[in-house]
């Protein structure tokens, strides 16, 4: 009787035991998970961005903290320009200036703008600027107008000097090669002030 006494209660102790590590197990997996702030567990990055220690590394052309904001979105809207030629091989355009608007929109490409009007010239649409990877700035790709080459936008760069939310003052050069009214080529150097 005496066995059969310490039988039952090696199972009874046996069966507790196992349920108690039961009960300690599953109390242990329905606990809330603690995020770390290098989890990436609930960081949705965008625009084939991706997750690395809680922060979100951004595909060139975008940008923030979830890669949502294209890199050209910045330059978007009117501006207006003053520009003023610095060096010319005709000494009498030396300092003239302009004065006149340009516009400025995104691409399909994050990180390309186009600039329509540029020297004040409507006709000159679509002269494409490209984003560089610091997204302050841009370079003006070379543009020729129509089918001749008797103008040509050789190129040049702006860098944004006042920053909010978006970009709202730029300055910067750019650089001219073209055929005078007397068929001579010339090459001019314009530098320009742009504000929003």
């Amino acid at each position: 009787m005496k066995k059969l006494k310490s039988g039952i209660l090696l199972t009874a102790i046996t069966t507790l035991l196992a349920f108690m590590s039961v009960l300690y197990i599953s109390s242990c997996n329905n606990k809330a998970p603690s995020l770390s702030p290098t989890s990436c567990e609930n960081v949705v990055c965008q625009h084939g961005g991706y997750c690395n220690q809680g922060v979100c590394l951004c595909p060139t052309g975008y940008q923030d903290s979830r890669c949502g904001t294209k890199w050209n979105s910045k330059f978007v809207g009117r501006w207006n320009v003053v520009e003023t030629v610095t060096s010319s091989d005709t000494y009498d355009t030396i300092g003239a200036q302009r004065y006149y608007q340009v516009v400025i929109d995104t691409t399909a490409v994050p990180k390309e703008i186009f600039i329509s009007g540029l020297r004040g010239n409507g006709t000159y649409t679509d002269v494409t600027g490209l984003i560089d990877s610091t997204t302050i700035g841009f370079q003006i790709q070379a543009y020729i107008p129509g089918n001749n080459g008797n103008f040509t936008i050789v190129g040049g760069y702006a860098q944004i000097t006042k920053i909010k939310n978006t970009a709202d003052t730029a300055s910067g050069i750019y650089y001219t090669d073209y055929l005078n009214a007397q068929s001579i080529r010339e090459h001019d150097t314009i530098k320009f002030i742009m504000t929003k």
